[in-house]
């Protein structure tokens, strides 16, 4: 399974990676567009994330998706 980590900002996903211990499992990371409103002020980011929940099933298990709003 998935390990799935939400981020806000890049000052929170550089913190996050400097302690991450993956033990040599893949890392993902997903930057998209801060949802302020609730949704994405990056159109193609609207797009895409529908796409990229699809495949998180399909992941190595215990692989990590990083979800970075920015």
């Amino acid at each position: 399974m998935v390990i799935e980590v939400k981020l806000r900002g890049y000052e929170a996903f550089i913190e996050y990676m400097k302690n991450l211990d993956a033990k040599g499992e893949n890392v993902n990371v997903y930057f998209t567009g801060d949802k302020v409103d609730g949704v994405s002020w990056c159109p193609d980011c609207n797009d895409a994330e529908p796409h990229v929940r699809k495949a998180l099933p399909l992941a190595a298990p215990n692989s990590y998706f990083i979800y970075v709003e920015v």
